[in-house]
């Protein structure tokens, strides 16, 4: 069975790697299907050099919601906590729904092929899932 990903991957070319931190542990869920779901925002704060007083500056934090399905779903909510710092690979998708004000309200969610730990400011010890979370 293709998760969505994989499914809307065929048909579309906008893959995005992002790189952030998690903001809260993520949420795992099951459908009524019984398919694993998990969801977690990332957050990215860009840093620049001041031109003029050579002093760092951030920029505007981008916040990336995220969902993982299936196998990888159950991995990331075993291994993944808020402050992790994360790579993650998949396809854009824009979602809507109606706020209760009854306007429209569109974002984007990724959903994650792969998600990874970033080694840049941590190291990591990978242990193998077991065959039935592949």
């Amino acid at each position: 069975m293709q998760t969505p990903s994989e499914k809307d991957r065929s048909m579309s070319t906008n893959t995005l790697t992002i790189t952030g931190n998690v903001t809260a542990d993520p949420e795992l869920r099951h459908t009524h299907g019984g398919r694993a779901v998990a969801n977690f925002t990332v957050a990215d704060t860009p840093r620049y050099r001041e031109a003029g007083s050579n002093e760092w500056k951030d920029g505007e934090t981008l916040y990336q919601r995220v969902a993982v399905w299936d196998g990888l779903a159950e991995n990331v909510a075993r291994s993944i906590t808020k402050g992790a710092r994360v790579v993650v690979t998949g396809t854009v998708q824009a979602k809507s729904f109606t706020g209760n004000d009854g306007e429209k309200r569109t974002y984007t969610e990724l959903v994650a092929d792969e998600v990874g730990a970033s080694l840049r400011f941590a190291t990591a010890v990978i242990t193998r899932a077991g065959q039935s979370n592949r």
